[in-house]
């Protein structure tokens, strides 16, 4: 499991920035669903990371 901390990462994992189109709340749910994604799909494998990002980008929108 990635060590990563601080702004911007859960479970360890960075979140794609959440620019300044999403509230404050869409991008926690960006920040929670990337990381939750990642923990389920470990690896660096470029597949799962963008399938991670596009799930967590329709959620983050939905809650928008």
């Amino acid at each position: 499991m990635p060590d990563r901390r601080g702004p911007g990462t859960y479970h360890g994992y960075l979140t794609p920035p959440p620019g300044h189109n999403l509230s404050p709340h869409a991008a926690h749910v960006l920040k929670v669903v990337y990381g939750s994604c990642r923990e389920n799909n470990p690896g660096e494998d470029p597949e799962n990371k963008a399938y991670c990002a596009r799930v967590a980008w329709a959620q983050a929108k939905k809650a928008d």
